[in-house]
């Protein structure tokens, strides 16, 4: 008995230690993902949102779409930073989406909008009370993430009726 007490410890140090090395692996290729001169432009930025939503809905029964990408978003250039910022808000609110929403479809468009361009994550999942969960689903992070990418972060959810995410990026 005490043997498999401790061994249920220590799976669980382990897996405490999975985690946090697999954490570190991505922020890290995060980082070296957004330093890459290539990767400096709206452009790259929805490729690897769109990359990242394709691995994660990959054999979950939920649709994923995105729309709207143009080439032309290539001259639409990004602090590294920024660029980082403004995909680790979708990676957050993809994941989230795949954790809490229990949706079916998934879309990100992307619109042109005057000065701005409208980044788009809609679901059809159960979505979420603004009021009662405020600071949970990593909302808050995301909105310091908007402000450090120099844009303004929207989210509009009601429960039983899906989420939307939409981050308007300065041209």
């Amino acid at each position: 008995p005490k043997n498999a007490k401790e061994n249920k410890e220590a799976n669980g140090i382990l897996d405490v230690i999975s985690q946090n090395t697999s954490r570190l692996y991505q922020g890290t290729k995060d980082f070296i993902w957004s330093i890459n001169p290539g990767n400096d432009n709206l452009y790259e930025i929805i490729i690897r949102i769109k990359d990242y939503g394709d691995e994660l809905f990959y054999g979950t029964g939920c649709e994923f779409e995105v729309s709207g990408l143009q080439e032309e978003f290539r001259s639409i250039k990004q602090h590294p930073s920024s660029g980082r910022n403004i995909a680790m808000i979708f990676k957050e609110a993809l994941s989230n989406t795949v954790k809490h929403s229990k949706a079916n479809k998934v879309s990100l468009s992307i619109e042109p909008n005057g000065v701005a361009i409208a980044v788009k994550l809609k679901d059809n999942g159960t979505g979420f009370e603004m009021k009662t969960d405020k600071n949970s689903f990593g909302l808050s992070n995301m909105q310091q993430r908007a402000a450090k990418a120099g844009a303004t972060l929207q989210i509009n959810s009601q429960k039983e009726n899906g989420t939307e995410i939409v981050l308007k990026i300065n041209k």
